[in-house]
């Protein structure tokens, strides 16, 4: 995703040193398909890797509600 994501940026007709800058600020997020996240929580994560450049990926706890049979459709 990254290598597609910087692909597009580079191909952009911008200075090199914006393309950085855009780069530098860019943060990919990948959830479940069953995830359901409140916008605030974004941006906590984003503020904490902000804040620590050593942070390069972050898990949250999974509180299931409901049982099996509740949660299937059909």
């Amino acid at each position: 995703m990254y290598y597609l994501l910087g692909h597009r940026l580079w191909d952009k007709p911008i200075r090199r040193s914006v393309k950085e800058q855009v780069a530098y600020n860019t943060y990919i997020l990948t959830l479940d398909g069953d995830v359901d996240f409140k916008p605030e929580a974004v941006l906590l994560l984003v503020d904490l890797m902000r804040r620590n450049f050593g942070v390069g990926a972050a898990c949250g706890r999974i509180h299931p509600e409901g049982n099996g049979k509740d949660m299937v459709s059909g």
